[in-house]
């Protein structure tokens, strides 16, 4: 038997109650590691103090869109902050993993992360693509985990470091052009969204890419529980038309070595 259950067998006394976790719309072994995902907002329930590893993603921001002197462009919305923790100390209690939603069109994602009562780790919503309509210099991309692309030679949204990267200044490029939104991985391009970021202590999966923002941008939406940024589209006739598309949601994983449970 473990060490401290020895002793309380000993002595008679409670030191602490055992290690227990339960939530998470699944939980798998996989490994030494038992692994809690949610793919909506719900409760970690902890008794015990414990040790976890942590992965949040935040959701994606809307893609935009431009029509103006002539120019009409599409901006890709940028990826979620997709952030991890390991060795990260949580105590008994229920804890709220909020995961955030994808932004609509030429809106921000919203943040994901885990609440211990006064205690959040998060990540942040990943920043629009340009909307012109969409108050100050809406040519400009929105900043979030990873900024939103720019338009009409505006600079993208910047990301923030840790989280994800800068959507694409199209001032560095041809004017005509909107900006794809940046990801986890990389910068957006002019024409492709910035890569996304895998990590091989959460099943490798690929997680928050940025909108692609080419002029042929079909304003698909980011993919559910991948914190990707939606895609630009094209406007036909005059503005607002909100039609880029929504960014994807955002997605916790919670993961602990399965021998931590009952010490």
């Amino acid at each position: 038997m473990p060490f401290a259950t020895n002793i309380r067998t000993l002595i008679g006394t409670k030191l602490s109650d055992p290690f227990t976790a339960t939530g998470g719309s699944s939980t798998t072994v996989v490994g030494d590691y038992t692994y809690h995902t949610y793919t909506s907002s719900a409760t970690f329930t902890v008794t015990g103090n414990g040790i976890i590893d942590l992965l949040c993603v935040a959701g994606g921001g809307g893609g935009g869109s431009t029509m103006t002197g002539g120019y009409n462009a599409t901006a890709g919305g940028g990826a979620g902050g997709m952030r991890v923790s390991m060795n990260y100390q949580i105590g008994a209690g229920t804890h709220t993993a909020s995961i955030g939603a994808g932004g609509t069109s030429a809106y921000d994602g919203a943040a994901t992360g885990l609440i211990s009562g006064s205690a959040t780790f998060h990540a942040a919503g990943g920043g629009a693509g340009a909307y012109h309509n969409e108050g100050g210099d809406g040519y400009r991309g929105r900043d979030g985990g990873s900024g939103g692309g720019g338009a009409n030679g505006r600079t993208g949204g910047d990301g923030i470091a840790g989280q994800g990267n800068n959507g694409y200044h199209t001032s560095d490029g041809d004017m005509s052009y909107s900006g794809s939104g940046g990801g986890a991985g990389g910068t957006g391009g002019q024409q492709t969204g910035g890569a996304g970021l895998a990590d091989s202590n959460f099943f490798g999966i690929t997680f928050a890419r940025g909108g692609d923002g080419s002029p042929q941008g079909g304003g698909q939406s980011g993919q559910v529980n991948t914190g990707n940024g939606g895609y630009g589209k094209a406007q036909q006739g005059q503005p607002p038309f909100y039609i880029g598309g929504t960014g994807g949601s955002g997605m916790i994983i919670i993961r602990y070595l399965t021998s931590q449970i009952g010490t």
